[in-house]
C-alpha cells in the first residue's frame, strides 16, 4: 500500500486524445524540444494506430512519463478503450 510504505513511483503514463489532425504529436513533440517548438508533419507520418514513447521533462527530477500518442482518425477510435488505464494523465488537444 502505497500510503502505508510511502513508496513513490515516478514513472506515468500520458495519454494524448483528439481528432486526427488536432495535434497531438506535435504537441507531444513541442513538448520534448529545447525550443518548445514542433516541426510541421507530412501527411504520410501521421499516426497509424498507437505510437508509444518514453518523455523525461527534466533529467534532475525523478519523473519519467510513458506517452501514448493514439490516433484520432475515426476507424481507430473503438480500439482506444484497449489502452486507456485509471492512473494516468489525459491530455485532451482539440
Amino acid at each position: 500500500d502505497v500510503a502505508a510504505n510511502g513508496t513513490f513511483s515516478g514513472e506515468m503514463t500520458l495519454f494524448l486524445l483528439g481528432d486526427g489532425e488536432a495535434g497531438k504529436t506535435s504537441v507531444f513533440r513541442a513538448l520534448r524540444s529545447p525550443l518548445d517548438v514542433a516541426d510541421p508533419i507530412k501527411e504520410d507520418h501521421r499516426t497509424v494506430g498507437i505510437d508509444i514513447d518514453v518523455w523525461v521533462p527534466r533529467q534532475d527530477l525523478d519523473l519519467q512519463f510513458r506517452v501514448m500518442d493514439l490516433a484520432g482518425q475515426a476507424v481507430y477510435e473503438s480500439t482506444h478503450q484497449f489502452f486507456l488505464q485509471r492512473r494516468a494523465v489525459y491530455l485532451l488537444v482539440w
